[in-house]
């Protein structure tokens, strides 16, 4: 007699979620409970269904529970065998690797767990590994997540598929992979751990879940759903707010406060929280009410990881932004230089070509100059200290920092602005203008232009 019921939402799920490829190479994790045996047979069962090509298990001892962790190995070793699958044994002390790092057993235990898998998968050439997560681990998984305080990201629970790990029996429910194994004659061990009030999982499971089966008899289904739910609307948030800070990046690490401010407050806050993740910083909850705030004036707030975020004249910056700074490259008709995430072009046309081009694009002078009167080898960089220029039409001979005062240029725009430079100093500051010495007249022959460009347009791919 088989529980038709999980054999059918293991098939169900995989084809879903395309978990396996035909001909994968598969690893089952397989403590000896109850879930990680039903999984296995299950996937031997289905093994020429699904076009398997290698299926094998891997138990891993904590050296923890005495002998009934030697038990669970014993178990794991027989089912192998009956299935006539490889079965790989790894022995680690998980209570001297938390004492190492400094955590709990649980963590540990997770830890040493998911190193090996991954060192298997690498050695021993599988392509996958199932865990035998149940839709009663995922609820238990929400709830700790609520408790602890999450966002809607939290409520996703436990992926079906991540990376090279996927979980077959996340539609199942405990009470069928219990009904699976007796309807089968599988034996399975029990871990007396599972009743220790002591880890925060098991007073969920033991405490807060048995409460709720009173009022729905189906948390675990409606839970499901929920992340189901919450993982599609993620996803959808994930590339809204990809979206949105290609609105509002000025360049690498810098953002304008005034597009940040105009967002609704769904969108702003995981913009920010995003903005913060991108320039290192750990974000929580108290660091995006913080940074929203100073969106309405100046300031700054040192988020975890000790990143800073700077609100100053309109412009947002994170990290190292204030100090951003491209090395220097040698200038080259035809290339593309990238400032941050802005890419420019450097391009010399003959006089005809650019005046031509000029009466119907109205190419800006402040993006061009007299490229015969370069002196020496041109280069690109961003502003130094102590640069000094005689901007064209601007009056007189002044510092860069001045020139960029007069302007009002945000400081935390300045370092971002592609400055062309030869032997005699400051040629060109792209999108301000040019150095009197290499302005255009009468004599010039070829124009150098250096401008912004869309790198997926036509002209430029």
């Amino acid at each position: 007699m088989t529980n038709n019921r999980l054999l059918e939402n293991v098939r169900q799920l995989l084809h879903e979620r395309a978990m396996l490829p035909p001909h994968a190479h598969l690893m089952v994790a397989l403590s000896g409970g109850a879930d990680s045996v039903a999984l296995l047979y299950a996937m031997h069962r289905l093994r020429e269904e699904l076009a398997i090509d290698r299926l094998a298990a891997v138990h891993i001892h904590h050296g923890l529970r005495g002998e009934e962790a030697d038990r669970d190995e014993a178990i794991a070793a027989a089912h192998c065998a009956r299935c006539e699958i490889p079965l790989f044994t790894r022995h680690v002390d998980v209570a001297a690797v938390a004492e190492d790092i400094g955590c709990g057993l649980e963590e540990a235990g997770r830890k040493v767990r998911y190193r090996v898998f991954n060192e298997l998968l690498d050695t021993e050439g599988y392509t996958h590994l199932a865990t035998a997560h149940t839709q009663n681990d995922n609820t238990e998984t929400v709830l700790l997540h609520l408790a602890r305080g999450t966002s809607v990201a939290g409520l996703r629970g436990i992926p079906a598929v991540r990376d090279r790990y996927i979980r077959p029996l996340l539609t199942t429910t405990r009470e069928d992979v219990e009904t699976f194994c007796e309807e089968n004659m599988l034996t399975f061990g029990l871990d007396s751990t599972n009743t220790d009030t002591a880890f925060a999982r098991n007073r969920v499971r033991n405490c807060i879940v048995p409460h709720l089966y009173t009022i729905n008899p189906r948390i675990h289904q409606s839970i499901f759903r929920l992340s189901v739910m919450a993982g599609e609307d993620e996803a959808y948030w994930q590339e809204t707010v990809t979206a949105a800070i290609d609105e509002c990046e000025i360049s690498q690490g810098v953002y304008s406060a005034a597009t940040l401010q105009r967002m609704p407050p769904a969108l702003q806050r995981r913009v920010i929280q995003r903005i913060i993740t991108l320039g290192g910083g750990i974000c929580e909850e108290r660091h995006i009410r913080e940074v929203t705030a100073l969106l309405l004036k100046s300031g700054a707030v040192k988020t975890g990881g000790g990143v800073l975020v700077t609100v100053k004249q309109g412009y947002l910056t994170v990290g190292e932004s204030a100090s951003y700074s491209v090395a220097e490259q040698p200038l080259s008709a035809g290339k593309t230089y990238r400032f941050g995430n802005t890419a420019y072009r450097a391009e010399v046309w003959d006089r005809n070509t650019f005046e031509n081009y000029q009466k119907i694009h109205k190419i800006l002078l402040q993006y061009v100059c007299d490229y015969d009167k370069i002196k020496g080898v041109a280069c690109v960089r961003s502003r130094r200290e102590g640069d000094i220029c005689t901007p064209y039409h601007r009056g007189g001979r002044r510092t860069l920092k001045k020139w960029f005062n007069t302007e009002k240029v945000p400081a935390a725009r300045r370092d971002t602005i592609p400055v062309v430079a030869d032997a005699d100093g400051v040629v060109l500051v792209v999108g301000l203008g040019c150095d009197a010495r290499v302005a255009l007249d009468d004599t010039t022959q070829h124009i150098l232009l250096f401008f912004e460009i869309d790198e997926g347009s036509e002209m430029y791919a």
